[in-house]
């Protein structure tokens, strides 16, 4: 039992490195970026600057995002182990909207 939680830990902290090693695909500063999205349905997001990379809060749940391979979205992983996809939609060089979860939050603010 100790070898597969050190083998589990092992391939974690390597998925880790590998992620963080990804380039950044978002077009624009950081500060295009944040604001507040809301949803009807699930409530808002907020989309902060946190020592120049986006972080998320959404109720208690707070994550800095991490780059990922697709243009205009990032990864969070506000539950450990569960990585989320943030998309952006832009407008005029600014995020207009966001989707995680398949939901589309809309900025308000």
């Amino acid at each position: 039992m100790t070898q597969a939680f050190t083998e589990r830990r092992t391939r974690l902290a390597a998925a880790r490195a590998q992620q963080a090693a990804r380039p950044w695909r978002l077009s624009q500063p950081i500060g295009a970026y944040t604001g507040r999205y809301c949803n009807a349905a699930y409530g808002t997001i907020v989309i902060s600057d946190h020592g120049g990379r986006p972080a998320m809060a959404m109720g208690r749940l707070r994550a800095d995002a991490g780059p990922f391979d697709r243009p205009e979205t990032v990864r969070m992983e506000a539950i450990p182990g569960e990585g989320r996809l943030i998309s952006f939609t832009l407008e005029n060089g600014r995020a207009a909207a966001l989707v995680y979860d398949e939901d589309r939050y809309t900025r308000c603010g």
